[in-house]
């Protein structure tokens, strides 16, 4: 059906579950065996459901590809030079390419595949005879397959087998709840652990929807497992699969990232569902996020207008999709939304109050992050003030330019004085330059505890800029031992 829908398609490959960009239930993610349905009943669900359907694609898949006849006449057989296998069917496609037909994807046929069988332990000999010799031949193909994998191609073929098993989850019982993020790491992260950890979700099952730094929506699930991936201007069908999923609970946590379309469709979508807005910066008012403008101020909740021409002057937040909007748009884009959610929240009073002065309309509900339970030491650590410590991330938000100014002054008044970044910061060698402060650089979690012992002083510097709606880094650092210096601004400010 699908090799004649049209007179240019030259060859087709199946689905399956472990064939590269062809896999199921996406091409990072290939199973032997999924734990809600065979093969063969995603098979006729597939043939049910994608009946016809296909998409182009860059090569086929020898595992189970379709030549055409008159394709196979024109192009010739597969080249003997290839060996035992692996690029022979990537060349063969590149020729019939190069003819002007297509190869595409059927995604009503999944086929099973057991990788490599016929290859046993011969594999990475033969693919690293074989691909220098196909990226000769084709020097495209590599950036071809890679462009192809980055907006995952294949998205639209799974997305109906995607909701269909979301379907059959429904039926068997299960329940979800969609919590909304971006990619970014930082306390956002944290606290949407901490909460699940905390709060949990009762029996639901936990939908994860993001904004991923190459311009996707990716939806995924650990049961079922999948992982499915939209581009900004497939929100309808974005949607489509969220209603197949008919989550209970809607938590948004952070919407930068997402498109305006999104964000509007939100609204109405979440209406008669437990929905919660989780405060975290202020992009729900400020295009750049924090409220520092063009100039390197804070700008205490601008009106729209001086706002306008903040952006203007040095322009949104870079993860931003909104920039369309003018700052009087994306403020009523976001009233609408959180007036529609049954519960507004934010970590801090502070958050709340400057929240509340940019949506007048808006009240939101101040309730601190759940955190482990900490041992506060019952007197500060003993240590020299000639160290003082910076912690995390460090930069032109969080103070990065003001430490510069200190430290280079301290060289000249204070030339005891050390200052040790636990982290890293956006000016490191400038930084280093000085002479008197140490940059360890990025760090795992776990090793944070030995990193803040090992340090001689007693006392932690905070230079944030903006109003920050909690700060993790304080809790680290009051847990261990350390004196917090801090401007009087925001959250922190008010937890000391």
């Amino acid at each position: 059906r699908v090799a004649y829908a049209h007179s240019e398609i030259g060859t087709v490959t199946a689905l399956s579950n472990n064939a590269t960009i062809f896999s199921y239930p996406n091409a990072a993610t290939r199973k032997d065996a999924l734990p809600d349905i065979t093969w063969p009943d995603l098979a006729a669900a597939a043939l049910n459901v994608n009946a016809g359907a296909f998409v182009d694609v860059p090569t086929g898949h020898g595992f189970c590809m379709l030549i055409k006849a008159e394709v196979l006449r024109r192009v010739g057989v597969l080249d003997e030079g290839f060996g035992r296998g692996y690029g022979e069917e990537n060349d063969f496609c590149a020729r019939t390419a190069a003819l002007g037909y297509r190869n595409v994807a059927a995604g009503g046929v999944l086929v099973e595949h057991k990788e490599s069988i016929s290859f046993t332990n011969e594999k990475a000999s033969l693919l690293a005879q074989n691909l220098p010799r196909l990226n000769a031949l084709y020097p495209e193909y590599t950036p071809l397959i890679m462009a192809f994998e980055r907006t995952d191609g294949m998205r639209r073929l799974r997305w109906s087998l995607d909701a269909l098993r979301l379907r059959r989850a429904i039926a068997a019982g299960q329940s979800f709840v969609l919590v909304v993020s971006n990619a970014l790491e930082g306390g956002t992260a944290k606290a949407i652990r901490d909460i699940e950890r905390h709060v949990g979700y009762g029996a639901a099952t936990v939908l994860n929807l993001s904004a991923t730094q190459g311009g996707l929506l990716e939806l995924s699930c650990a049961a079922p497992l999948l992982s499915a991936s939209f581009t900004l201007d497939e929100t309808d069908a974005l949607f489509a699969l969220l209603d197949a999923a008919s989550p209970t609970h809607v938590l948004v946590h952070q919407l930068l990232g997402f498109p305006a379309g999104f964000i509007a469709a939100l609204a109405p979508w979440s209406t008669g569902r437990q929905s919660i807005f989780y405060v975290h910066d202020f992009y729900s008012f400020c295009p750049r996020v924090t409220m520092i403008d063009a100039i390197g101020r804070f700008c205490n909740v601008a009106d729209a207008d001086t706002c306008a021409r903040c952006v203007a002057m040095d322009g949104a937040h870079e993860a931003s999709r909104l920039t369309e909007l003018p700052p009087a748009a994306h403020r009523a884009l976001f009233t609408q939304l959180l007036a529609s959610f049954r519960h507004v929240v934010a970590p801090s009073a502070n958050a709340a109050d400057h929240l509340a002065r940019a949506l007048p309309t808006i009240r939101a509900e101040a309730l601190p992050h759940p955190e482990d339970a900490q041992n506060v030491p019952p007197a500060p650590r003993e240590g020299s003030d000639d160290e003082i410590i910076l912690l995390g991330a460090i930069g032109p938000h969080k103070g990065s330019q003001k430490l510069l100014e200190i430290a280079q002054r301290a060289r000249l008044t204070h030339p005891n004085l050390h200052f040790r970044v636990i982290g890293y910061t956006d000016i490191d060698k400038q930084l280093k330059a000085i002479g008197n402060v140490t940059v360890t650089g990025k760090f795992k979690p776990e090793d944070l505890p030995r990193l803040l012992t090992q340090a001689s002083g007693r006392l932690a510097l905070f230079l944030s800029m903006w109003p920050e709606t909690y700060s993790y880094t304080l809790s680290e650092v009051v847990k261990h031992g350390f004196v917090p210096l801090l401007p009087d601004i925001g959250a922190p400010a008010d937890r000391v």
